[in-house]
């Protein structure tokens, strides 16, 4: 369907007529554009957000570390582990622009995002709480890293100005410092060969010109590069939480862990006379097949409202089997009623059902929604109980 589209995208042929003039208004257009940017370039960029200073920086890695100490006692409970990925990442973002002395770094704590994204979609207690102390290790690594630096120097203060008195050795310069010295030195060589052709006023009048040029397209310059890291940045990272999220959503909690082989599992538990999970099973396992059929997009752990909520619109079919398959579920699972062996025998035929239902419903293209779409409340169907 998706090539079908960009076959009849109806885009004009590269020696279509009228081709040229498109491409010397869009010319003009961004020629406009990068004018208004120079006009404007002073009040923007006094405008601009600010980097966060570094102290901030430091208080709100210790904040988040006392957010974990206080939330691991609980971290077992699915709530408080979400609660504390949220703070978590709300006090420590995956990227983020830090004043550090008067230079400002992209520090980037992607690695950080990727643990908290895991411990908030987590359903095994046992991985939420070894999740928290990996959350743990890792601040406690970011908070030694950005420590204050020691005052021993300070009490030292012959050394400290023997220091400040021989400078920066030549053997420990930067190659930013042998730039620096190259640039001056060669603006000093053209300010003189200016004044000796022009005269002082002339020279100067050249000068302030020149400056001012290439301070606006050096800025020009600098926006632009600014801009495309920060798309790279957001793309990256949103990249790197559609990874994580697919490898850790196992669609709803009663999916995860299953063999491939739903029925012969579910056999083998009705067998042993652990009815109640076979049923889980079974329920587990039909979830699971209609994300490998296309007809629902891989997502946040949904509850049983949300997930006949997503099947309704795209599989109509699908959805009364699937109603009664998760009856059955969730009056075993959550009602704590055994449905013993005519019960499980009722369980399976609605899975098979539902898989048939499945089979004959037609090709759905399931869009990859945003964030946000991932928390939206299914109101269309009453909310039933958690799907974990």
């Amino acid at each position: 369907m998706t090539a079908r589209r960009a076959g009849m995208s109806g885009r004009p042929q590269a020696g279509a007529p009228g081709a040229s003039g498109a491409a010397a208004k869009s010319f003009a257009v961004a020629l406009a554009a990068f004018l208004i940017v120079l006009a404007v370039a002073p009040a923007c960029a006094s405008a601009a957000s600010e980097p966060a200073s570094y102290e901030d920086y430091r208080a709100r890695i210790a904040e988040a570390r006392s957010v974990l100490d206080d939330a691991m006692p609980r971290i077992t409970d699915q709530r408080v582990a979400q609660k504390a990925a949220a703070d978590i990442t709300l006090l420590v973002p995956p990227t983020e622009r830090v004043d550090a002395g008067g230079r400002t770094v992209v520090v980037d704590n992607s690695i950080l995002r990727t643990y908290t994204l895991k411990l908030d979609v987590a359903v095994k207690q046992d991985t939420r709480t070894e999740l928290g102390k990996q959350i743990g290790a890792y601040l406690t690594s970011l908070d030694a890293a950005n420590a204050p630096p020691s005052d021993s120097l300070r009490s030292d203060p012959a050394a400290l100005a023997a220091l400040l008195a021989e400078g920066v050795s030549p053997a420990r310069k930067s190659l930013g410092d042998y730039l620096s010295e190259w640039i001056a030195k060669l603006a000093d060589a053209i300010r003189q060969w200016l004044v000796a052709n022009l005269g002082a006023r002339g020279a100067s009048v050249a000068i302030t010109t020149t400056i001012w040029v290439v301070v606006c397209a050096l800025a020009a310059l600098v926006t632009f590069l600014l801009l495309r890291a920060v798309l790279r940045g957001r793309r990256a990272v949103a990249a790197r939480d559609a990874a994580a999220l697919d490898m850790t959503s196992p669609v709803v909690g009663a999916a995860e862990g299953l063999p491939d082989d739903i029925v012969a599992h579910a056999d083998s538990l009705a067998a042993s006379g652990r009815f109640r999970e076979a049923v889980r099973a079974l329920f587990g396992g039909a979830a699971r097949e209609l994300v490998d059929r296309g007809l629902l997009r891989r997502t946040r752990t949904r509850t049983d409202a949300e997930l006949l909520a997503d099947v309704a619109p795209v599989a109509p079919a699908v959805t009364p089997p699937l109603f009664a398959l998760t009856l059955a579920f969730e009056v075993a699972w959550y009602g704590h009623v055994d449905p013993g062996e005519a019960g499980f025998r009722t369980a399976r035929g609605r899975y098979a059902d539902v898989l048939a239902a499945a089979s004959a419903a037609p090709d759905a293209e399931v869009a990859a929604a945003p964030d946000a779409a991932m928390d939206a409340d299914a109101s269309a169907t009453p909310r039933a109980g958690d799907a974990r």
